[in-house]
């Protein structure tokens, strides 16, 4: 855990305040949403961290390229003029456990004009191969999500990929809002609980019980967060008010059975085990998609009123198989 702690409205420059992203009106009808994000959020100072994260963008070669790195990328984006470009979930909240992820992802935030246009045009002119991807219900090229560098990545270098903030793929669980401002140099925990979930390994949402209907439906793909859910859990996460009480958990898997059985989440099904579940060498993907597998059931069988495994088990059999792409696994209970 980064060695110093400040509250974000005590901090000396409070210009800080105005990079806070993930305003949360947690305090009921009437309540100043901004007032209650600066009560939760926490920022850190960790001169160790900083290091890590710089030297992270300074050794990362955009594919396609023979000596471009993320740092010139970022630098781009922070020279356009009020940009913000923010290094957040997996590779942070690894990060904070001293694990080094492969994989970093940004988030962009600018007053003066949406950053994607503006880093689609230089890449082009500069030939680092951007792209925009394609939504998956619509067909459409996405304006809030670019990737730039070689796609094929077979040169050894990675692809940079980002998208603006609100763009409903960040946030899901209080341990991914965990963002490094590149600009400020500080780690930003906007729920207070970023960190401590990062570290016990657990998943809260970031937003009250009474919120957890709202945060269900503001997903890009129906479910997603849902599949993203049992993911964390192949993975040794727990929800945070682990037990056979865990509201958490029956919340997560009544609403799964729901939308499953209601057929709301064929496209996020079919999405998730393609990227998730089924990627990589074909050798890997038995074991990816069991440890998927065994989370659903598990957390269906320890879930409130869950019954026995074997009932888990024929309804994953009967729900979610059927939904997975031609690449196919025998299951140990088929």
């Amino acid at each position: 855990m980064p060695p110093r702690r400040d509250k974000a409205g005590v901090l000396p420059d409070l210009t800080l305040l105005t990079t806070l992203p993930y305003p949360l009106s947690i305090g009921g009808a009437g309540t100043n949403a901004v007032e209650q994000t600066i009560a939760t959020c926490e920022v850190y100072r960790s001169a160790a961290l900083t290091g890590r994260v710089f030297d992270k963008l300074r050794a990362t070669r955009l594919s396609g390229t023979e000596n471009t790195y993320f740092s010139d990328v970022v630098s781009v984006i922070l020279n356009k003029g009020g940009s913000r470009v923010y290094v957040y979930g997996g590779y942070v909240r690894d990060l904070i456990v001293g694990k080094d992820a492969a994989d970093v992802d940004f988030l962009f935030r600018s007053s003066g004009g949406s950053v994607v246009p503006f880093l689609l045009e230089v890449a082009r002119e500069r030939g680092w191969a951007p792209h925009r991807k394609i939504d998956e219900g619509t067909g459409a090229a996405r304006w809030d999500f670019i990737s730039v560098g070689d796609r094929s990545e077979s040169d050894g270098g990675s692809k940079f990929t980002g998208h603006p903030l609100y763009a409903s793929c960040e946030g899901e669980f209080t341990c991914n809002t965990l963002l490094y401002d590149i600009h400020s140099g500080v780690l930003i925990d906007p729920t207070g609980n970023g960190v401590k979930d990062a570290v016990n390994y657990t998943l809260r949402v970031p937003l009250p019980r009474g919120g957890w209907e709202s945060w269900l439906q503001a997903d890009r793909l129906v479910g997603m967060k849902l599949l993203r859910y049992f993911n964390f859990c192949s993975r040794g996460y727990t929800p945070y008010d682990e037990g056979e009480s865990s509201e958490l958990r029956g919340f997560v898997v009544a609403r799964f059975r729901q939308l499953t059985e209601g057929g709301q989440m064929g496209a996020a099904t079919e999405v998730f085990c393609k990227r998730k579940v089924f990627r990589g060498p074909e050798a890997g993907h038995a074991g990816r998609e069991r440890a998927f597998r065994n989370a659903v059931v598990e957390e269906m069988a320890k879930a409130p009123g869950g019954g026995a495994r074997e009932g888990a088990e024929r309804w994953y059999l009967q729900h979610v198989v059927p939904r997975y792409p031609e690449k196919r696994v025998r299951l140990d209970f088929e």
